[in-house]
């Protein structure tokens, strides 16, 4: 996603961003449905303070029952970007949270595309579930006991 800050030049001024994007445009993510919501740039003289507020929907794998399953995700995130190169400092340095979220592009646009990408796949669950009463799979025959209560003998003592 490019967004063009041409008219953004006069110190507090800002622009609201409708954000529709096609699921085809991030075939390495698990999208369902486009990707919703909007971006708001604020033009602070020496950067522009981008907030993102994004609706999406993923497929994922429970980690229990290895079923996939829909989840809807709330992604909302906000960086920094300046026009020009980042300037070095020598010597030891204690960088600031915002200097950390600065990111840096040439000309007049500058381009989320990378960093909507990042901030839904650090979004997405580590162990997602199904839900939270999910039984899993047998560890016997494999099967998944959230639809079938398998004959297997179980044995309290053995970890799996």
């Amino acid at each position: 996603m490019h967004i063009n800050v041409a008219d953004l030049k006069e110190v507090g001024s800002s622009l609201e961003v409708p954000v529709y994007i096609n699921p085809e445009a991030f075939l390495d993510l698990p999208l369902l449905e486009p990707i919703k919501g909007k971006i708001t740039l604020v033009y602070r003289g020496d950067k522009y303070v981008v907030k993102a507020q994004l609706e999406i929907k993923v497929e994922l794998e429970c980690r229990r029952c290895l079923c996939k399953f829909p989840q809807a995700l709330q992604v909302d995130f906000q960086e920094y970007y300046e026009q020009g190169t980042p300037q070095f400092r020598e010597g030891q340095v204690e960088l600031q949270e915002e200097e950390l979220n600065t990111f840096y592009f040439d000309g007049e646009v500058i381009d989320l595309t990378g960093s909507i990408r990042e901030n839904i796949l650090v979004s997405l669950p580590w162990n997602p579930l199904c839900s939270e009463s999910c039984r899993g799979l047998c560890p016997t025959c494999g099967a998944n006991l959230n639809f079938v209560d398998c004959q297997c003998q179980k044995n309290d003592k053995t970890m799996y």
